[in-house]
């Protein structure tokens, strides 16, 4: 199971040895917060008691922006399910040693990461997965576009640095779904 590169997102791992099922969501500043609920909820319905949970990992963030605000907002989720003091945030707003900065911002970009479903070890990209970027990519170039479109924003009409000082600045008004997979090595169930 993985995930593309992550700056001001956060990816929030975890596995349950019990019933060997494995969970990864990228959270990103759009994401609603209140599906983070939804996936607790799915891995209850799947017989996953959040106590026997391991490996849960929250991760990203940055320091700036609109991403400083959410790392809080999902701890509280997370502490209201009972999972605050299971949580590692060793990676959570941090640098690591391997994390890539996009041009004229010194912010941690994390190049994704593989989680092991067997095991709930999850371990961060040396470098990006190219292939995995670029679908990630194409799909965020529809949400960004759709959105900027809905706000009588012309991409077209801009430069470079005026696409990326508008993409930067952009108040978001609409949450979308978290993007999340749950997966059993046993059952070999997704969602």
């Amino acid at each position: 199971m993985a995930t593309g590169s992550f700056g001001p997102c956060y990816v929030l791992v975890g596995h349950d040895p019990k019933t060997k099922y494995s969970f990864i969501a990228h959270i990103s500043v759009s994401t609603n917060f209140e599906d983070i609920r939804t996936l607790f909820s799915k891995l209850k319905s799947l017989n996953v008691d959040l106590n026997d949970l391991t490996g849960v990992r929250l991760l990203g963030g940055w320091t700036s922006g609109n991403s400083i605000h959410i790392g809080p907002k999902i701890i509280t989720i997370l502490n209201e399910e009972g999972l605050g003091g299971k949580v590692d945030l060793t990676y959570f707003q941090q640098k690591v040693s391997g994390s890539t900065e996009s041009k004229g911002d010194s912010s941690p970009h994390y190049n994704g990461g593989l989680l092991n479903p067997q095991t709930g070890t999850f371990s961060l990209f040396k470098t990006p997965w190219d292939r995995l970027e670029q679908k990630g990519f194409k799909s965020n170039l529809k949400v960004v576009t759709k959105l900027f479109k809905e706000s009588n924003v012309d991409l077209n009409e801009m430069s470079l640095e005026e696409w990326h000082t508008t993409f930067f600045n952009f108040k978001i008004t609409k949450q979308l779904p978290l993007k999340m997979t749950i997966y059993s090595s046993e059952t070999h169930q997704q969602s």
